[in-house]
């Protein structure tokens, strides 16, 4: 992960990035063609496509934890907000919700989830690497597209007979994201006042209106909007 300094280190040296504290290299073992090499950080790694898989919903669903909630809650520093009372407990919770999706769904070991999970936590909790709540949470777009961070890893949870309570609440938070900057967040709340919770989760979660996480968030989503009326 890299980041840009802080001001007064800019000024310093300008061409300066702050990166994370992490020095391996994964590679594909099943496609690579040559010599061992003898290079301490490079790992080989077997199930390469399972292996990013796991990466990917364990760093960036719990991202989207961290972002979401963070910015409901007002935060604007990254690090801030995931070692802020609030977030930890939804960390807490969101890595263990997440952990036993990957390990059920995915067949990976209990350990190796682990090391993801502690990983992810201590990067983002890291308040060396200075980051934005906006930037981890701009885009929410996409960012609920049927294979991407929320919404691949609730349906793998579903399909294992679980309730992904935390990732549920986040994908609400993200529906309720709003950012004058940021012009896919602005087309998600366009959609959602001019068609509705039920077009959005067809047409940008593609999902089914009989699928049990359609149903799901519908509710959530509802619940939280009616909430939002009583405040």
């Amino acid at each position: 992960t890299a980041t840009i300094p802080s001001a007064e280190e800019g000024q310093k040296e300008p061409l300066s990035v702050w990166v994370q504290n992490f020095w391996e290299l994964p590679v594909n073992q099943d496609r690579y063609r040559g010599p061992d090499l003898d290079i301490v950080t490079l790992k080989m790694t077997p199930n390469f496509g399972s292996y990013l898989t796991q990466k990917m919903y364990t760093n960036n669903t719990s991202s989207a934890m961290i972002a979401y909630h963070g910015s409901s809650l007002g935060y604007k520093n990254f690090s801030e907000a995931a070692n802020s009372p609030e977030i930890a407990e939804i960390l807490d919770a969101g890595y263990k919700e997440i952990n036993q999706i990957l390990i059920r769904s995915l067949g990976v070991s209990e350990a190796s989830q682990l090391v993801f999970s502690t990983r992810a936590r201590a990067k983002y909790t890291d308040p060396v690497i200075t980051d934005t709540v906006q930037r981890h949470a701009q885009d929410p777009y996409r960012k609920l597209g049927p294979e991407e961070r929320l919404i691949a890893p609730a349906k793998m949870a579903f399909e294992q007979g679980m309730y992904p309570k935390v990732i549920i609440s986040t994908i609400v938070k993200a529906l309720q994201y709003a950012d004058e900057q940021d012009s896919s967040s602005q087309r998600l709340q366009r959609l959602l006042k001019t068609k509705g919770i039920d077009e959005v989760l067809t047409s940008v979660c593609e999902l089914k209106k009989e699928d049990p996480l359609f149903l799901a968030v519908k509710a959530a989503y509802g619940k939280a909007i009616e909430g939002q009326k009583h405040e």
